[in-house]
């Protein structure tokens, strides 16, 4: 059996993470137009409660689009 692990090309990694950035934008603005109004619970709460208490109720919202452009600058340096 001399199976190969599935890989992404450089082309096919930028697109992929230009999309993940860009839909961390779309949560970032749904969350800054419905802000979450108490701190949250749940399975991510341990990352989301620090945010939460430290930014209010729009550092969420902060949170998705800083995420968003880390990854997207991730995708434009995969040209290099």
């Amino acid at each position: 059996m001399d199976k190969k692990p599935f890989l992404f090309s450089k082309a096919e990694s930028k697109i992929l993470c230009l999309i993940l950035g860009v839909g961390s934008w779309f949560i970032a603005i749904a969350e800054l137009f419905n802000p979450t109004t108490e701190p949250p619970t749940g399975r991510r709460s341990w990352l989301y409660v620090p945010i939460y208490n430290a930014f209010g109720s729009h550092g969420l919202a902060m949170f998705w689009f800083l995420l968003g452009l880390f990854i997207i600058f991730t995708a434009l340096k995969k040209d290099n």
